[in-house]
C-alpha cells in the first residue's frame, strides 16, 4: 500500500509537481496566529491532486511571533504541529525553534513592526530569506502570506515573484469563518474533537472543519535578474529598480569618443570596428526604422553601404589616421558575408557578457529583420530598439 502523504520518489522532478523534488520547503510568515502553519500544512499535504508534504519547514517572524509558535506549535507535549503530525501520519518533517528566524534590527529582535524603518529592514530581510531558500535547485518552495502582518504577506509574495522558479509556489490559506473564532482550532482532527470560542457560547467539531488552499499565480521575474543581484547582498529597492531596469522599454546611448554602447543606463565597450557595425545598424534604424537593416557586400549598393561604414568608424577613431586608412583598405573589397556574421556575432556576445544575462542583453542584441535584401537575398540584420529611444554623441547627432 502506497502512503498517500509521502511523495513517491522520481527519477527527475519535474517543475509541474513540486512535491517530487526531494526538497519540499515551506516557508510562511507568522505573528500572533501561528495557527495557518498548520492550516497550510494540512491542506498541502491533503491535496488529492498533487499533494505537498514539506520535508522542512521555515517560519519568519517578530519575536512575539517567535513566542507564540514555539509556544503552540512546537511545545514537547501539547504542540499543535507535532499533534498534526502523529493524527495525519505525515512522518519527519525538520522543523524546530531553530527553523523560526526572529527579524532583528542593530542585532536586536524586533517585537513588532511599528515604523518605517522596521518596514524597509522587513522587506531587505524577507527578500534575502526568499532568495536563500529559492537559490537551491533540488528544493522546491511553497510560500504561504497568510499569516503576520499584510506587509509581512506582501513582501513574502513579492521576494517570491522576483526570485521563484517554475516549480516554487505562493497560496493563502482559507478556512471557515466559524472555526476562525475558535482559539484552540489548528487543523481538521480525523476524529470528531469539540471546540469552544473562548466566551463558551460557540462550539464546532474540528473534524467537519473545511480548510481550502487558494493558490495564487504570480508572474516570474527571476530570469531578468543579473548574477551579481542573484549571489550579492541586494536590497528589497534595489532588486526591485534592477528588475524594472530589465522590464523598462531598451534605451540605447552610443558614445563615439569612448566606443561605448549604453543600453538602459550600462555600459557596454567595445573594440572600435565593431562599435561601427553596431553603430551603423543603429544609426539606419533611425533614419529608416525597425526593419531596416544591413547586409554583406553588393556591388550595387557597396559604395553607399562602404561610406557609411566607414563614416562611423572615423568618428570612433578619431585622430588615428593610420587605424583609419588600414579600415579603409579592408572595406576594398567590400563587407564579406562570414566578416557581417562574425561581426554580429562577436557583438551579441559582448553584450551578453558586460550585462551579465542574456535576457538583459537581447532587447539590444543584432538579429534578422525586415524583408530579405533584394540584391542578395539575404535577410537583413539590425536592431529592434525603437529609433525614438536611440541616441548618439557623434556630430550630427541622432
Amino acid at each position: 500500500m502506497i502512503d498517500r502523504f509521502h511523495p513517491v520518489e522520481q527519477p527527475v522532478p519535474t517543475p509541474d509537481r513540486p512535491g517530487s523534488y526531494p526538497k519540499r520547503i515551506l516557508l510562511a510568515v507568522t505573528g500572533k496566529t501561528p495557527q495557518i502553519v498548520t492550516e497550510t500544512l494540512w491542506a498541502l499535504a491533503m491535496d488529492s491532486e498533487q499533494p505537498f508534504v514539506p520535508s522542512q519547514i521555515r517560519l519568519l517572524t517578530t519575536e512575539e511571533g517567535r513566542r507564540h509558535a514555539v509556544e503552540k506549535l512546537l511545545h514537547p507535549q501539547n504542540g499543535a504541529f507535532h499533534a498534526l503530525c502523529r493524527d495525519w501520519n505525515l512522518g519527519p518533517i525538520d522543523f524546530d525553534a531553530s527553523c523560526i528566524r526572529v527579524l532583528s534590527k542593530e542585532g536586536r529582535p524586533v517585537e513588532d513592526i511599528v515604523s518605517p524603518h522596521d518596514n524597509e529592514i522587513t522587506a531587505d530581510q524577507i527578500c534575502a530569506w526568499v532568495k536563500a531558500a529559492t537559490s537551491d535547485p533540488e528544493a522546491a518552495v511553497h510560500v504561504s502570506l497568510a499569516g503576520g502582518r499584510k506587509t509581512m504577506g506582501y513582501y513574502a509574495g513579492y521576494a517570491l515573484s522576483l526570485f521563484g522558479r517554475d516549480q516554487d509556489r505562493l497560496s493563502h490559506v482559507l478556512v471557515d469563518e466559524r472555526y476562525e473564532r475558535m482559539r484552540d482550532f489548528y487543523y481538521p482532527t480525523p476524529e470528531p474533537r469539540t471546540l469552544f470560542s473562548p466566551d463558551g457560547k460557540l462550539s464546532a467539531d474540528a473534524s467537519a472543519a473545511r480548510v481550502h488552499l487558494a493558490r495564487i499565480p504570480f508572474v516570474r521575474l527571476s530570469h531578468f535578474l543579473s548574477p551579481g543581484v542573484r549571489a550579492g547582498q541586494a536590497s528589497f529597492t534595489e532588486t526591485v529598480a534592477e528588475t524594472q531596469k530589465a522590464l523598462a522599454v531598451p534605451e540605447l546611448r552610443l558614445d563615439y569618443d569612448e566606443c561605448v554602447i549604453v543600453c538602459g543606463g550600462r555600459r557596454v565597450h567595445l573594440a572600435a570596428s565593431l562599435f561601427a557595425l553596431y553603430a551603423w545598424m543603429a544609426r539606419r534604424t533611425v533614419e529608416q526604422g525597425v526593419g531596416a537593416g544591413v547586409t554583406y557586400a553588393c556591388e550595387s549598393q557597396w559604395d553607399r553601404d562602404r561610406q557609411e561604414l566607414s563614416f562611423h568608424y572615423e568618428h570612433a577613431c578619431s585622430g588615428s589616421h593610420t587605424r583609419i586608412d588600414k579600415f579603409r583598405k579592408r572595406l576594398a573589397h567590400g563587407l564579406g558575408k562570414e566578416q557581417l556574421e562574425q561581426g554580429t556575432t562577436n557583438i551579441n556576445k559582448q553584450l551578453t557578457r558586460q550585462l551579465g544575462a542574456y535576457r538583459y542583453a537581447e532587447p539590444y542584441h543584432i538579429v534578422s529583420v525586415g524583408d530579405a535584401s533584394p540584391t542578395n537575398r539575404q535577410q537583413l540584420k539590425g536592431l529592434t530598439v525603437p529609433p525614438g529611444r536611440i541616441s548618439g554623441t557623434m556630430r550630427p547627432p541622432f
